[in-house]
């Protein structure tokens, strides 16, 4: 993997093929995807998420040239996934430098160029690990949930016209209405807009896909980028579900509509009944569908007929844990449930109720196999 490839991703200058490699070097090795994590919150916090939109692009991509290429020569080879894990800290450092020495120009007022608007902005941070989730309210009576593996930076003053926040991972947002202003969220170079209203964001940078459900209000969604001036935005009501496609650059809207697909609703029927002391499946009612999405907040972890790979990701974000699946059969396999206050055993035992399965559990990492039974042989 060529490291110019992390530069210019950020920058929205990859093409399709060049993209789908980069995530899949990112979700390869939880240490790539960590490390990615920590070099985009200091691209975004030193404002360098606009370098592609300026005329002076060709001295940002020099500057980060020149102090990876110092990297790749100290080690004599290519940062590949090793060394990116064994020089994280050395280039978080350098990435600090970097933004330092804009921050620098700017303020001596030679640097018309640079990334920011017209006043630099101050930002907070808040970043949960997994298995942590969080909520704040902000200044203006906005209220913020944080799930897991997730980061927010806010500005200090929410005062200004445009108030715009950059998330990655996934956040629910109550904005309270403020007349005249912006509040805009920003996620994998898509900016949501409101005025006043709840919704809910879900975007890692490790994933191939941006979305977010409306619950109450209006949000006005467009893309940053060269491409922004020829799209449309899109407007959102509620129970509307838009997906952005990082890899095609398109987004799509769905109605969030009550759950009337009679497999998923027999799928897990005979696994409602449980042990004692086990996890249970419990189907979604047609009236909390839209909770498939922001029950996460309170406490919920819910899913309907949703791909045991795609779930085990979920997992273990919910749960601190690395699961390893071995069984092709059983990645395909669909799920609908909730888990509340079930610890990651009891979910398992629970999941397997339904197509038994047997898992071993080292520390933190669990790995899942297919059971066969006697009378399959």
């Amino acid at each position: 993997m060529d490291s110019t490839f992390i530069y210019k991703y950020l920058s929205n200058e990859l093409n399709e093929q060049q993209t789908t490699e980069l995530l899949e070097w990112i979700n390869s090795d939880e240490d790539n995807r960590q490390f990615f994590i920590e070099i985009k919150n200091y691209w975004i916090g030193a404002g360098l998420m606009k370098a592609h939109n300026n005329s002076n692009d060709n001295l940002n991509y020099e500057l980060f040239s020149i102090r990876l290429n110092e990297e790749k020569n100290k080690r004599k080879r290519v940062l590949k996934i090793s060394s990116f894990n064994n020089s994280k800290n050395n280039l978080v450092k350098r990435f600090l430098k970097i933004a330092a020495v804009f921050l620098l120009l700017y303020s001596l007022g030679t640097t018309g160029y640079l990334l920011f608007e017209h006043n630099v902005t101050e930002y907070n941070q808040l970043t949960t690990k997994r298995g942590e989730k969080s909520s704040l309210v902000l200044s203006d009576g906005t209220k913020i949930w944080l799930n897991s593996e997730t980061t927010l930076k806010y500005p200090s003053n929410l005062n200004s016209k445009n108030v715009k926040l950059y998330l990655d991972g996934e956040a629910y947002f109550e904005v309270a209405k403020k007349a005249g202003r912006k509040f805009i969220v920003n996620a994998s170079d898509i900016n949501i807009t409101v005025l006043g209203t709840s919704f809910n964001v879900k975007s890692y940078s490790t994933e191939g896909t941006m979305e977010t459900i409306l619950e109450k209000g209006s949000i006005e969604i467009t893309k940053e980028g060269n491409n922004a001036v020829k799209d449309e935005p899109v407007m959102l009501k509620p129970n509307q579900r838009a997906v952005f496609n990082k890899i095609s650059s398109q987004i799509s809207v769905t109605q969030i509509t009550q759950n009337t697909d009679e497999n998923t609703q027999t799928e897990l029927k005979n696994s409602t009944e449980k042990p004692e002391g086990i996890g249970q499946i419990i189907l979604p009612t047609n009236q909390e569908e839209i909770k498939l999405y922001t029950s996460w907040k309170d406490g919920s972890l819910r899913f309907r007929s949703e791909r045991f790979e795609e779930l085990a990701v979920r997992l273990e974000r919910w749960y601190d844990v690395q699961i390893i699946i071995e069984d092709e059969q059983l990645k395909n396999s669909r799920y609908t449930g909730k888990f509340e206050k079930e610890n990651i055993e009891q979910a398992l035992e629970a999941l397997s109720l339904s197509l038994p399965f047997e898992y071993t559990i080292d520390q933190n990492k669990i790995t899942i196999n297919k059971i066969v039974h006697p009378n399959d042989k």
